[in-house]
């Protein structure tokens, strides 16, 4: 789920989507736990693409622990280039970066 919602984050800002935007357009493609996860915020929560963003890595339990735990032991797949591979663990801190800003956040 966390690389999903930085690929559609990476996607929309290509685009040149508004920010405002982004969670209503990232709603169209979730489906199952993603989708129901979507439809339990309230309407104001559902139009914060930080919110949207928490909720669905709580809903996968992607926590600080679990994404340290992905950085420390990922290695590249067989048909991964080094640079893909730098993107992928890049991927990785910037969950941990992003939980982190929403701990801030809630104090």
């Amino acid at each position: 789920m966390g690389g999903m919602t930085s690929t559609f984050e990476r996607f929309a800002e290509n685009n040149g989507y508004s920010r405002e935007k982004w969670s209503s357009s990232l709603c169209a493609l979730l489906a199952g736990r993603a989708l129901d996860c979507y439809r339990r915020l309230s309407a104001q929560q559902a139009k914060d693409n930080d919110k949207v963003k928490k909720a669905l890595m709580k809903r996968y339990d992607l926590t600080e622990d679990g994404y340290r735990r992905k950085f420390r032991t990922c290695k590249p797949a067989e048909s991964e280039s080094p640079n893909m591979f730098i993107v992928t663990s890049r991927n990785w801190t910037d969950g941990l970066s992003f939980l982190r800003r929403i701990s801030r956040m809630k104090n």
